[in-house]
């Protein structure tokens, strides 16, 4: 028997609902990226008694996606792209996530690096002439000149990293780096005296810095692009010796334009990232300033058509692009 207003059974069945029923600890989150023939998961936590899940597209439960994760393989726009929740429930009650959208094939054209900031641009799949043409044997084409086609979209970095990125993600590295290696110090300086090497330590470091982060989409990574990958990016679609054309002077890239390196009236010196005209895809700085390093061992081009080449397996040299100041 209970005392003079203490508390109800209605109040106790509450207090005791409220414990018994399911809750959500952790809601679905769709990937920001996702391409045709990926796998995606989404994934759910929920705590409670006896919990009964179901999972829901655009308002509709989805048959036989009863479990806490839902895998959806070899994804495609027409069947997928949808506003998904999950229903938990058991005899107390039940309770639904809120929708999140997966849109299949979102190729935003742009992706930011969230921790340091890095604007990217994306570059669609597609086929280019690779390499120059030789002006002395008066043809249009030669060896030093093959198709290439580049079957996957990829992101690129729209300028070279700075100095400011660069200490960012490098401060306080294992391997003992100077996280501030640059000659011509400025946050929005490209960074210069780096090694190749170094830059797989900084790409390893980024990456584990956006994967902790929860923003690394799955099967994507930060790496250097291939050569063929950085030529397409910087021809953007042109077939001239320069994205501009073929001419090249004091206003189109900062470079060596008068002189020897110690004379003459040009900078002699890198200079603030994003000086110069973008080429037409929005990228900066693929010609001056820095050197830039791409994955591949130094090696002769190959000849004939090439799909996603890589260079050679191995080499006692990697390739950098672009030159310098």
């Amino acid at each position: 028997e209970m005392a003079q207003n203490t508390i109800t059974t209605a109040q106790l069945n509450e207090q005791i609902l409220k414990y018994l029923k399911p809750e959500i600890t952790i809601a679905p989150q769709a990937p920001g990226l996702v391409f045709h023939g990926q796998t995606v998961t989404l994934l759910s936590r929920a705590e409670g008694k006896f919990l009964n899940y179901q999972w829901h597209k655009n308002g509709q439960p989805i048959a036989g996606a009863t479990g806490y994760r839902y895998v959806i393989r070899d994804i495609n726009k027409t069947q997928h792209d949808g506003n998904y929740s999950l229903v938990v429930s058991n005899d107390f009650g039940s309770i639904s996530t809120q929708p999140t959208s997966l849109v299949v094939d979102g190729t935003p054209t742009n992706h930011t690096v969230a921790s340091i900031g890095m604007d990217m641009i994306f570059c669609p799949p597609g086929t280019f002439t690779m390499g120059s043409p030789t002006s002395e044997t008066g043809r249009g084409e030669d060896e030093t000149q093959h198709q290439v086609t580049l079957s996957h979209g990829f992101y690129l970095g729209k300028y070279e990293v700075t100095q400011a990125q660069y200490q960012t993600v490098m401060n306080g590295n294992p391997s003992g780096l100077n996280a501030s290696p640059s000659q011509f110090a400025g946050n929005n300086r490209p960074v210069e005296k780096v090694s190749w090497e170094d830059a797989q330590i900084f790409l390893s470091r980024l990456n584990s810095m956006e994967q902790t982060a929860g923003r690394l989409p799955n099967g994507w990574k930060y790496v250097l692009p291939t050569e063929a990958e950085w030529e397409y990016a910087c021809r953007a679609g042109t077939t001239t010796a320069y994205s501009w054309g073929n001419d090249i002077n004091s206003s189109r890239a900062n470079y060596n334009w008068d002189g020897a390196h110690n004379t003459g009236n040009d900078f002699k010196q890198t200079v603030n990232i994003g000086q110069f005209s973008a080429n037409p895809w929005g990228f900066y700085d693929m010609h001056g300033n820095v050197w830039e390093w791409v994955q591949d061992w130094k090696a002769n081009y190959l000849t004939g058509a090439q799909t996603d080449p890589e260079g050679p397996a191995s080499g006692s040299n990697r390739v950098k692009r672009g030159g310098s100041w």
